[in-house]
């Protein structure tokens, strides 16, 4: 046998798991109320009864009419005092008279996930854990101890025991329970007979021994199942769970009170039109107004006087309503009187009315402004009345223009300025004239003067002084003709700024023109005045040198060259006109060097040929046509010179075997596809040779394979 024990030692009340009862309130007359309360107890005990639906259920309904305290009284758990109760850990924390082996035999037992037969094959563990271990058990032919541990109690406390048992096979087993207890000795607690057949596929678990115990004097306790029955044949069951916990009892209050409340709203009870103020509710949580806000503080812009309501609740459901009112005051009637029209220059003065003070844009807290605004300006004030009531109210005060003068003060020599005056009806220039432009062209710096009358009543003497400034002195210099892909350097002078046709702004620009062209510069000095200059670029040389003539020629033939693209010719040869005649006997490059306008050159080459210009044609008198790749064709010996020709086979009675133009390719002893026997056969051959003349030859060939 072996022993595997672990004692636990616990009092009854300590882990015991505490009850919580809900259901405090507030009320304000007589409420149902739902009580409520932890669940997972045995049992519960409310009291008082009265008003109670029921005083044992977790959750009755309170029906009450004032305050009141219910203590609930629950009895419940403490934590399992076995040691390895599910198994979990494996064949230890109990002893057993029976023998711990895999082997499947009566007296035997196992603790695993899967039992040591196959009736046990589809039990599952009644402990929901990850392990799945249970005890499972081959019932022995005689009585026998099969579980047993001892653990510490506390005398006078009640425990709760049982455990779970599932059976594999139809035997029925029977269990006795003993409780023995070190002052109470060995006391059968109950036999249990008759597990049920658990079904496919899982075995059905049930409880067994279900009791509660008390310790009285005891200070520890053994219990032991032993097995009493006499097994001869499908006695195989399992074991899982085995439970001992302390019975706890606890308690708690739910506490039921009356009471009422006084709802009020405080905020301003006289307001200015147009403005908003706060009302803030209190004697409750809850909020109603009669603008339909819910919350405790609402914010009112009331157009006329106007009242306002609340009703406010509390957590209980108590409420009561409270009224406010608030009178509306209207705002001051402002006026502003004063000119709204001024002259450039001019000032008005500005009176509001209809209050006792008043706070202007422009800082000013008395009734009068003396104002100048240099364009149209709105100008606005607040007036505050007795009650502290405001209003606002603008004025705009328009600004006419002075005439002015428009015109440049500079002029450049010899141009034409027009001095107009703007804003005027009236005119008087000193020049005499009476209109509102003159043309003016001073040499010197002058001075206009003009009085003018505008539309508006303004009058103003203008003097403009108009100053005569020089115009610059423009140079221009740089190269006036160049060669075809030379450049130049135009420079320009005169002023501080510069703009060419070609787009540039530098004092310099570098061109590169490909024909005669015209170049413009404006310059203009640091008053603005301009002036332009022109210099045209004539392109010299704008042709290539190219000489022209045949390519190729006989020997000891005479060539005529040609060059062109320029009014100079020297030829390498020492010649110096443009045509030259020139005999040669082989090949040669000739060269010349051609001018244009005296500065510019170009140099042209040009290479003849000297070729063989003697004709060659000789055909061979044998073939052999057979295929290995060589002499396989009747073709030429020699061939040069040769533009086109015709080749006619003729076999011995004067019958045509083939007509061939590609004397290059030749006859390959074929007539029809088909092949022409040893032999011999006639030809004839006629061509024009590259000078244009037409020869003909013929002769006879002999054929063999």
């Amino acid at each position: 046998m072996f022993v595997f024990l672990n004692n636990f030692v616990l009092n009854a009340q300590t882990g015991c798991t505490l009850v919580t009862a809900y259901g405090d309130t507030t009320i304000c007359s007589s409420a149902t109320i739902q009580l409520n309360a932890t669940p997972g107890f045995l049992s519960y005990q409310w009291s008082p009864s009265t008003g109670l639906s029921n005083d044992t259920v977790q959750d009755p309904v309170a029906t009450v009419t004032g305050p009141v305290n219910y203590v609930l009284t629950a009895t419940g758990y403490g934590p399992n005092l076995f040691a390895n109760p599910d198994f979990s850990l494996g064949n230890v924390g109990f002893t057993s008279g029976y023998t711990y082996s895999t082997s499947y035999s009566y007296g035997n037992y196992y603790v695993n996930n899967l039992f040591f037969t196959s009736f046990f094959s589809e039990v599952i563990d009644h402990t929901p854990t990850a392990d799945g271990y249970f005890m499972s058990v081959d019932g022995a032919t005689t009585s026998k101890d099969l579980w047993e541990q001892t653990v510490s109690v506390t005398p006078g406390e009640d425990y709760f025991f049982e455990f779970w048992a599932s059976r594999a096979n139809v035997t029925q087993p029977t269990f006795e329970i003993h409780f023995i207890g070190d002052v109470t000795g060995d006391v059968i607690m109950s036999t249990v007979t008759g597990l049920p057949y658990g079904g496919t596929p899982l075995w059905v678990w049930d409880p067994y021994g279900t009791t509660v115990w008390n310790a009285t004097a005891n200070t520890s306790l053994t219990v032991r199942v032993r097995t009493i029955s006499t097994f001869t044949a499908g006695s195989d069951f399992g074991l899982d769970d085995f439970t001992l916990k302390p019975l706890c009892t606890v308690t708690d209050t739910v506490t039921i009170q009356t009471g009422s409340i006084t709802a009020s709203i405080n905020g301003p009870s006289v307001i200015c039109s147009g403005t908003t103020t706060s009302l803030r509710a209190v004697g409750g949580q809850l909020f109603n107004w009669s603008t339909g806000d819910t919350t405790a503080v609402i914010s009112v812009s009331p157009l006329t006087s106007t009242t306002y309501s609340v009703t406010v609740i509390d957590t209980g459901g108590c409420y009561d309503t409270a009224y406010f009112f608030i009178d509306v005051l209207p705002p001051p009637a402002v006026t502003i009187t004063g000119d709204t029209a001024i002259c450039f220059g001019g000032s008005t003065v500005l009176t509001a009315s209809g209050g006792t003070s008043f706070l202007w844009n422009t800082g000013a807290i008395t009734n009068t402004v003396s104002v100048s605004p240099a364009t149209d300006t709105i100008f606005s004030v607040i007036v505050y009345d007795t009650s502290g009531c405001s209003n606002s109210t603008t004025q705009t005060v328009s600004v006419f223009p002075l005439p002015v003068v428009v015109g440049d003060s500079l002029i450049c020599y010899g141009s034409t300025l027009t001095l107009t005056v703007d804003h005027g009806i009236s005119f008087a220039w000193n020049t005499g004239s009476v209109n509102d432009s003159i043309n003016v062209s001073p040499t010197t710096s002058t001075t206009y003067f003009v009085i003018v009358t505008s539309a508006f009543g303004c009058i103003d003497s203008i003097i403009k002084t108009v100053t005569v400034v020089p115009i610059p002195v423009v140079t221009l210099t740089g190269d006036t003709l160049i060669c075809l892909g030379q450049s130049t350097v135009l420079s320009a002078s005169g002023g501080s700024g510069f703009l060419w046709n070609t787009g540039e702004s530098t004092t310099s620009i570098n061109v590169t023109p490909v024909q005669e062209t015209t170049y413009t510069v404006i310059v203009q000095n640091s008053f603005g005045c301009t002036d332009s200059l022109s210099k045209t670029i004539t392109v010299a040389g704008t042709e290539d040198a190219v000489i022209s003539g045949d390519n190729s020629i006989c020997p000891n033939e005479t060539i005529v060259l040609t060059a062109t693209g320029g009014t100079i010719f020297l030829w390498n040869n020492g010649e110096s006109t443009q045509t030259i005649s020139i005999s040669i006997d082989s090949s040669s490059t000739f060269s010349v060097v051609v001018i244009d306008a005296g500065i510019c050159y170009d140099t042209a080459r040009f290479s003849v040929e000297v070729e063989n210009c003697d004709v060659l044609l000789t055909m061979p008198n044998i073939f052999t046509p057979n295929g290995d790749g060589i002499n396989d064709n009747f073709i030429p010996v020699s061939l040069q010179n040769i533009d086109h020709a015709n080749l006619i086979i003729y076999n011995r009675w004067g019958q045509q075997l083939a007509n061939i133009t590609n004397l290059l390719a030749g006859w390959d002893g074929r007539s029809n596809e088909s092949e022409c026997a040893d032999g011999t056969y006639y030809w004839t051959l006629s061509y024009t040779d590259k000078y244009g003349v037409s020869n003909n030859m013929a002769g006879f060939l002999t054929l063999k394979k």
